[in-house]
């Protein structure tokens, strides 16, 4: 899950986007796994031209101008399990049991 709060100056007060994405994964202890693909596409539009004179009403098409910005985005995470022997484990033990009955 995650959790992105914009970064644009336009903006008065922080917005929340969010994605959720669950995958299982088979590797082995010490193998890195990356996982990728979480995309974002943030268009920003603003009104740029002569001051005072793009903000005329009726005239102010002649003196002003939207501008539109795509701004992209990915993230990546790579992730290294590295799994223990159940005999080194600071697991408790009755969880370890719980996971050997489980198998």
């Amino acid at each position: 899950e995650f959790i992105r709060f914009s970064d644009s100056e336009t903006s008065k007060a922080p917005q929340k986007s969010m994605s959720k994405a669950r995958l299982s994964v088979r590797c082995f202890s010490g193998q890195s796994v990356w996982i990728a693909g979480f995309r974002t596409v943030t268009r920003v539009e603003d009104v740029v031209g002569i001051p005072l004179l793009k903000e005329i009403p009726f005239i102010n098409f002649l003196f002003a101008s939207t501008v539109s910005i795509y701004r992209q985005k990915e993230v990546a995470i790579i992730l290294t399990p590295i799994l223990e022997p159940p005999e080194t484990s600071r697991v408790p033990n009755r969880y370890q049991q719980i996971r050997y009955n489980a198998e």
